[in-house]
């Protein structure tokens, strides 16, 4: 029996181990990326110091099964758990506040003083980021920024051929330009919707001869019986005349 229970914790402490490191694993990562961590990641290793502490707080819970020892490890790992959350939720925000000193040469050459609302949406790096605002607030200037910034910043540079501002109006997409040249020294596309949905569209397509191709495809699915049970089906639902022909009507039973 104490061989057995000897056992069983020194398989719990081997796990316990292997979780710890690759709590410290995932942090060391982060720290060396230095990079945003965005929305589905974040939640995602939230999740799992989640689940990691209820089976920790489940072990802490039969503390008296166990040697202090084990215990030890149990309670150490609990507060390695609780410091890593910590230093999760607070990642991005340590990180925007260090970029914004790091980048203050960019804010500086804005025409208009950027105040800290602004800065945090130039920063922000999330998969989808959402910027509302009102008229007159600084929208397209924060814009322009975020472009040089993505530009210009060391961590993950974005080069300027993979970035698209789109905008309603050619004078916006003007202005955008223009002082993006004239502040920064960046040339980036810039596109109305319309413009941009229609460069789509002008792209050269595969061609090739739609009615044969189409004629090509009816011949191989009329031979199959079930083709030919939703062709009547349809033919019937929109009151062609072919499909309420009697079957006298017909001389030979392919026709």
């Amino acid at each position: 029996m104490t061989n057995n229970k000897n056992e069983l914790t020194k398989r719990f402490i081997n796990e316990l181990e292997t979780s710890n490191n690759q709590i410290k694993n995932i942090l060391n990562h982060l720290i060396y990326a230095d990079a945003y961590l965005v929305y589905s990641d974040r939640t995602g290793i939230l999740s799992k110091l989640e689940e990691y502490k209820i089976i920790l707080f489940s072990l802490k819970q039969e503390k008296e099964i166990f040697d202090k020892y084990f215990n030890d490890i149990v309670e150490s790992s609990i507060n390695e758990v609780n410091a890593s959350r910590i230093t999760i939720e607070n990642f991005n925000k340590n990180l925007i506040e260090r970029r914004k000193k790091e980048y203050d040469f960019l804010f500086q050459k804005s025409t208009a003083s950027l105040n800290n609302e602004q800065k945090n949406a130039i920063i922000t790096d999330d998969k989808h980021n959402l910027v509302v605002a009102g008229a007159g607030s600084g929208k397209t200037e924060v814009l322009i920024t975020r472009i040089a910034y993505l530009v210009e910043r060391k961590q993950e540079k974005i080069a300027p051929k993979r970035i698209l501002a789109l905008a309603f109006q050619k004078k916006a997409g003007k202005e955008i330009e223009d002082r993006l040249s004239k502040m920064f020294g960046i040339g980036v596309k810039i596109k109305t919707f319309h413009s941009f949905g229609y460069e789509i569209l002008s792209k050269p397509k595969l061609k090739f001869d739609t009615d044969e191709f189409i004629d090509e495809l009816y011949k191989k699915a009329e031979k199959e019986p079930g083709f030919q049970n939703k062709l009547l089906a349809y033919m019937l639902y929109f009151g062609d005349d072919e499909a309420i022909k009697q079957q006298s009507d017909f001389k030979t039973k392919n026709e």
